[in-house]
């Protein structure tokens, strides 16, 4: 709980620069209403950013400026639009006085001004990310397949084991170095909108099955396949989406190679490219990986560019750990059991075997797998294990033997907490002890460039990227072949989460979420459905077109409903979000879990006394 708080705290400005970022989205599309309002000199009651109860305001000039506490939305109260008073934050009654009636044009330019002052935003944006440019990864600015999946596990459920099954590109043909030029039929230009057409399509073929034709080049010929996707879990609240096994190719540059490993015995230097390796093309680290990883592997022959020139260099991988040693121990206690486990940590600046269980070190609890007995409730992890039953213990074996000659229900176990010395009384019957041993790799030993450029992309580019990833989502969305529903949606929550994770990145990463988000909410705005900016234009149309206005006890009754519609997604997306956002604040504690037992590569220095 106290690594939760203390965690919470570290995130809060990155959390409150997330909220600020959302409200500027919210706050200029209510601007350009407010605006419009006063350019077309209709009256305004009052200006919300947020929806729900009043948090604090001010009122001037008889004007109720204020924010709301729900972060959901916002709203210009205007009661010369009939239409948008009672649902948007006006009260029936408040204003006794009649007021003029407004033009079609007033109703169709205020509504309006909402969107395009949120477009106005989104083209600032992308003019700055366009003069100064925007990180993108390699794999996201080609077309060239790299790497195709030939199986992969997928979960059918919630509770069944993950089944291991064909990878559909792999089964339906594909392979690495085809260029992708068109998915169902739409030309594609990079990963990016390959995989997106790919989440967004709508086809099925006779059985209802997801399908997907994909166009490639290969070796100047042009070829279709017609892909059968898997609903993929991309997190673990079993939200799936459309996949078929494939990623981006790119260029596998040496950054560094490591000291005692094969690849320096081969002469391997950073700035390489690697071509092939037993004549099998590289374009994805993990065709690489799959080579070396072969159980009868001896060797492999590897062909790599230099200074413009190819070279053939054999490479023998060398099986590495990759993790330090775990002492497990179980106990019992009428009938349950417990299970902990205890990692060792070194001091910093040892460069010595981290692998060795015999190596001093400190002992450290690295997690409470199991209490059901109850009986660790007195230790925490990442306690450091100082003595046991007063002997002290200076490394894992040490400690196994010292658990292992344990007698009696009950033990003292001492450990540091916080720069504190604690008796902490353990009270269990002793199963076993096991040393888990380290995961272990066949490695050569370099590392890979990161491959990521600036990239200059006009605004006008940008924002029809934007404005079509937003449609294509929106008709699938609608669309009854498509595996798209409101629950992949993203709402206030989920916009926070994702705008504070950008806010401690990189501020052109949260430029460009600003973009989409703002190009989201003036399509979205325009939308015909009443409670929507789009439904006032829609009503006002309708009226325009009959010539008398639009009953308003039929215009309040279809807000309404629909009122309650949009409330019911709105509440269920942030169910949604907030099941989401817990789920990777899990994953992303077991990840830092792991972290912690993970070491770098170590290749030993080979014996030069030996013939």
């Amino acid at each position: 709980m106290l690594g939760d708080l203390l965690e919470l705290l570290q995130n809060l400005p990155f959390i409150i620069g997330g909220i600020f970022a959302l409200g500027l989205c919210i706050f200029v599309h209510e601007l350009g209403h407010y605006l419009a309002a006063r350019w077309r000199g209709l009256k305004v009651t009052r200006f919300s950013v947020g929806m729900g109860p009043k948090m604090f305001g001010w009122t001037k000039d008889g004007v109720d400026y204020r924010i709301s506490w729900l972060p959901i939305g916002g709203y210009v109260a205007l009661p010369q639009l009939a239409d948008m008073g009672r649902l948007e934050g006006g009260k029936e009654g408040e204003n006794e006085d009649p007021l003029p009636s407004i033009s079609f044009t007033d109703k169709v330019i205020v509504s309006v001004a909402g969107a395009v002052f949120n477009f106005l935003l989104a083209i600032a944006l992308a003019v700055t990310l366009w003069v100064i440019g925007q990180p993108v990864a390699d794999q996201n600015a080609t077309n060239v397949v790299g790497y195709v999946n030939e199986n992969f596990e997928v979960a059918l459920d919630s509770v069944s084991e993950p089944e291991v099954i064909a990878g559909p590109a792999y089964q339906a043909g594909i392979r690495p170095g085809d260029v992708i030029t068109h998915i169902d039929g739409n030309p594609v230009k990079n990963f990016i909108k390959i995989q997106e057409s790919i989440i967004t399509g709508v086809d099925r073929n006779a059985d209802g099955q997801p399908q997907t034709e994909i166009t490639v080049l290969r070796e100047g010929q042009s070829q279709s396949f017609m892909v059968f996707p898997e609903l993929i879990p991309v997190n673990r609240t079993n939200d799936r989406m459309r996949m078929i096994g494939i990623s981006a190719a790119y260029d596998l540059v040496i950054e560094r190679v490591e000291a005692n490993s094969p690849a320096e015995a081969a002469g391997l230097q950073p700035g390489d490219r690697l071509v092939s390796a037993d004549g099998t093309p590289l374009l994805d680290l993990r065709t690489f990986i799959d080579i070396v990883s072969a159980p009868d592997l001896q060797s492999t022959m590897l062909t790599l560019e230099r200074d413009e020139q190819m070279r053939d260099i054999a490479l023998t991988p060398v099986n590495v750990a990759l993790t330090k040693p775990v002492l497990q121990a179980r106990f019992t206690r009428s009938g349950q059991e417990s299970v902990i486990q205890i990692r060792p940590d070194y001091a910093e600046g040892y460069e010595g075997s981290k692998t060795d269980p015999t190596i001093s070190s400190s002992l450290v609890i690295h997690q409470i797998v199991d209490d059901s007995a109850d009986a660790l409730s007195n230790l925490r992890p990442e306690d450091r294990i100082i003595a046991v039953a007063g002997k002290a213990v200076e490394s894992l074996e040490d400690l196994q033997e010292k658990l292992d000659t344990l007698a009696g229900p009950v033990a003292q176990i001492t450990v540091g907490r916080n720069g504190r010395t604690l008796e902490a009384a353990v009270v269990f019957s002793l199963v076993s002890t096991e040393q888990i041993e380290p995961l272990t790799r066949q490695l050569v030993g370099f590392e890979i460039r990161n491959s990521t450029s600036i990239a200059h992309i006009d605004p006008f580019t940008q924002i029809a990227d934007q404005i079509g990833i937003t449609l294509r989502i929106l008709r699938a969305l609608f669309h009854t072949g498509s595996n798209i529903s409101v629950g992949h949606l993203a709402g206030p929550v989920g916009m926070v989460d994702l705008l504070s994770r950008a806010t401690q990145t990189d501020f052109r990463f949260l430029f460009a979420i600003l973009i989409l988000i703002n190009v989201n909410l003036g399509i979205l705005n325009l939308l015909p459905i009443p409670v929507l900016d789009g439904g006032h234009i829609m009503f006002a149309t309708i009226a325009k077109l009959r010539k008398k206005p639009l009953p308003i006890n039929l215009m309040a009754n279809l807000q309404g409903a629909f009122m309650i519609l949009l409330m019911g997604m709105i509440f269920f997306v942030l169910f949604k979000d907030s099941t989401r956002i817990i789920d990777n604040s899990q994953v992303q504690s077991e990840r830092e879990l792991q972290e912690k037992l993970r070491i770098r590569p170590q290749f030993i220095e080979p014996d030069s006394t030996q013939p």
